[in-house]
């Protein structure tokens, strides 16, 4: 199963005082211990994560935590934003009605075939028709 996770699902699994954080790092849990779990993400990703993380919290250790965590997935792919990788954005961005960064998202999710968890409802409702977005919760119910 091919996967993107958005920012927020990272961020919701490390922040104690998001009320989403048990679903998130069940989805967490589950991409790091099922083999057939495969990561597509851009370096964006990393760098809105760790931002957040540094926002909330101004803490090296939970920083440097986090960018383990990110970083520590065997089967994690990493996408630059080249040039086929912005055009495509740009078509999703203008398509969906999307912002930029989250139409990088669907891309990547897009051009991997990979189905994108996010609890961005803006995602959901836009980009759903061409790429399976879904929240986390409704992807654990599929792995149930």
């Amino acid at each position: 199963m091919n996967l993107t996770l958005d920012a927020n699902i990272w961020v919701g699994a490390f922040d104690p005082d998001d009320l989403r954080q048990p679903v998130c790092k069940n989805v967490l849990k589950i991409v790091f211990s099922h083999p057939d779990v495969t990561v597509f993400s851009p370096y964006l990703m990393e760098v809105e994560v760790l931002a957040s993380i540094a926002r909330r919290f101004n803490d090296a250790g939970k920083i440097n935590d986090m960018k383990h965590l990110i970083r520590s997935h065997q089967r994690h792919h990493w996408f630059s934003l080249n040039n086929k990788l912005a055009m495509e954005a740009t078509r999703c961005a203008t398509t969906f009605l999307l912002r930029g960064s989250d139409a990088v998202y669907v891309a990547v999710a897009l051009t991997n075939n990979a189905s994108l968890l996010t609890y961005d409802q803006e995602i959901i409702t836009r980009a759903s028709s061409t790429v399976p977005v879904l929240k986390p919760d409704q992807w654990l119910k599929t792995r149930a």
